[in-house]
């Protein structure tokens, strides 16, 4: 295999020159937390990071920011990134030092090496050092590491702001709809139109479905809550009976948005 200029074979494939292939703890070794139970908490302006990330305040702390932290214990996969001194939970695990290596690079680098897949514990999720740590991943220079962590962290700043806009349009959406649809806040040009008073099926005709009294060659359809879909049942024989529940055909479009509808409902 003939390798291409600017780059060079390495024991993971083909790096850019100038990179070198490193395990996980020699750039950013990670240890377990420090224990701190809830009733020995005292108020203050230090975050304790949990797995699940900042949920109380301590008037003490163990490591200097900026940190990055991630769920031993309970929650695991989630990275955060620490800009102030800070309380690492013994839930968690925290990078005690950053050896050649950028604290922002290695918050990106591990959100994308997503440590859920090392998770290990049939009950309470767990996230063992010991396994990512003989995990190798290229690792840039210092100075080209600071430099695609800016790039990063531009964009994760414009998805911010973009979230932001689509919450207040979403916002301004729902309040201006309540206003229209009530009357309250009239369409120009139509200010001196009446409305009217009507009930709703004047409005429109709902067809009414005929039972069947006889399955036929019809198939019926089951909601499986737990598989969180909607499954035709071939398995199960419906019996049509005058006094149990009736069933209804439905035609294929109807299946389709119910099918869709199930799934917006179980998300």
């Amino acid at each position: 295999m003939e390798v291409p200029q600017g780059y060079k074979q390495t024991s993971i494939g083909l790096i850019p020159e100038g990179w070198k292939v490193k395990r996980v703890d020699e750039f950013a070794p990670l240890q377990r937390g420090f224990d701190l139970p809830i009733n020995n908490i005292v108020s203050g302006n230090f975050p304790v990071v949990f797995s699940n990330g900042i949920l109380k305040f301590h008037n003490e702390f163990k490591a200097k920011a900026p940190g990055i932290v991630t769920g031993r214990s309970g929650t695991i996969g989630k990275v955060f990134y620490i800009t102030e001194d800070y309380w690492p939970h013994n839930t968690s695990l925290w990078v005690t030092n950053f050896i050649d290596s950028e604290p922002k690079y290695v918050y990106f680098l591990f959100n994308y090496l997503n440590f859920n897949r090392f998770g290990s514990g049939s009950g309470v999720p767990t996230l063992n050092r010991n396994d990512v740590y003989p995990y190798k991943i290229p690792l840039p220079p210092l100075p080209e590491q600071q430099k695609i962590a800016e790039i990063l962290s531009a964009w994760d700043k414009a998805i911010e702001t973009c979230q932001k806009t689509i919450e207040e349009l979403r916002s301004r959406n729902k309040g201006l709809s309540q206003q229209l649809l009530s009357g309250k806040k009239r369409v120009k040009g139509f200010e001196e139109t009446i409305w009217k008073t009507v009930k709703m099926r004047n409005i429109g005709k709902i067809p009414k479905k005929e039972a069947i009294t006889d399955i036929g060659n019809h198939r019926t359809l089951t909601v499986r809550l737990y598989a969180k879909g909607v499954d035709f049942n071939d398995s199960v024989k419906t019996v049509i009976s005058t006094s149990g529940r009736p069933y209804y055909v439905r035609y294929k479009d109807e299946i389709r948005r119910f099918r869709n509808l199930v799934q917006q409902m179980l998300k």
